[in-house]
Order: C-alpha cells, then structure tokens, then sequence
C-alpha cells in the first residue's frame, strides 16, 4: 500500500520537516533525519505540550552534529508517522536549548522509524510516499 504525505522543505537549509502526532494527542514538526540512527524528541515540548512519559529505560550518550550529549530514553505511548503508529517505541529526550539546539521543530526522526517501509521524496511536488 503507497500513502503519500506533505512535507515542507526548507532550501536554504536543505532541511525536511514533516508531522508526527505523540501519544494521540500533540501533532508536531519533527525534523526527518536519514543520517539520525534514533528519533528524537525535545525536552522543553514535553513540558509545552504536556506530555507524559512513563517507563524509563535509562540514559545514553549520542553523538549528533552538536557533539556528544546525554539523552534520557522513553518508552513513548504511541508516535504516528505517516499513517503508522507505532506503540511502546523507544525515543530519546535532548533538552534542545541546553545542548545549543535552536530550531523550528520539536524532534527529530530517525532511522529507527524510517526503516520501518520504504520511502520516497518527490522534491518537486513537496510530498512523501510511505510504501509498505
């Protein structure tokens, strides 16, 4: 099955942003990341958005374009990215603002989602297809 989705690209950054939804509740823009092994979430949008997040499963060190910082990882209730959800879903916490992260999105997603189904970007028309 193909599902094709919006995307919105930023040239002078070369940046794609796309929209995940969080525990059915918060839809928010997350940065897509091929070069991310794990998807990500900000610290500070927790707190905005009132998100909760049970079932710790620790802390780990990661190596991002900012150097290498500490992430706390979660458990996350659901996150739905492009039409699939996915439950129970590891994701790491970064308080972005404290590790100089200043951006326009709220996460960023990883190759621990987009591995999930194949995907192709159609640049011209600003859209993503999901294929199962």
């Amino acid at each position: 099955m193909k599902t094709t989705y919006p995307f919105e690209w930023l040239h002078d950054d070369g940046l794609i942003i796309v929209h995940v939804e969080i525990n059915g509740e918060s839809i928010l823009p997350f940065l897509l990341d091929t070069g991310s092994s794990d998807t990500y979430l900000d610290k500070n949008i927790l707190y905005i958005e009132q998100i909760n997040l049970k079932d710790s499963l620790g802390q780990v060190e990661v190596e991002t374009a900012n150097g290498r910082m500490f992430a706390d990882v979660f458990k996350i209730e659901s996150i739905d990215v492009f039409g699939t959800q996915f439950k129970s879903h590891p994701i790491q916490i970064i308080d972005f603002i404290a590790n100089g992260i200043i951006s326009n999105y709220s996460g960023i997603l990883g190759m621990d989602i987009l591995r999930q189904k194949n995907l192709c970007l159609h640049f011209d028309q600003k859209t993503l297809t999901w294929i199962d």
